[in-house]
């Protein structure tokens, strides 16, 4: 038999938890290592690399904000998970249970 896997309302209000702190230490470690790859200032690449210099810091710039729209996706998405998903899943829990007796 395969495997079962079982979703709970506080299975998705944990992975909400971990979008908010896990995405958002990652993000911010890989934001901090692509600064630190940044080239400013003259020498830089050279007099002749200076239009590559602007490509590069410009690309630089461009996925630290690809990063920080990402995480705030993934905050959206935790929101969306604890206000909505898990009530939702947690009243569907208590709809689908068979109670004995009531009148």
């Amino acid at each position: 038999m395969g495997i079962q896997r079982h979703v709970t309302s506080e299975a998705i209000t944990g992975l909400a938890g971990d979008l908010d702190k896990d995405v958002k230490e990652q993000v911010t470690t890989a934001k901090r290592k692509i600064e630190e790859c940044r080239v400013d200032g003259f020498p830089g690449f050279g007099l002749a690399g200076i239009p590559l210099q602007i490509a590069y810091n410009g690309i630089i710039d461009d996925f630290t904000g690809f990063l920080d729209t990402y995480s705030e996706t993934m905050t959206d998405v935790a929101v969306i998970l604890r206000t909505r998903v898990a009530p939702a899943w947690q009243e569907a829990e208590l709809n689908n249970t068979v109670r004995y007796g009531d009148t």
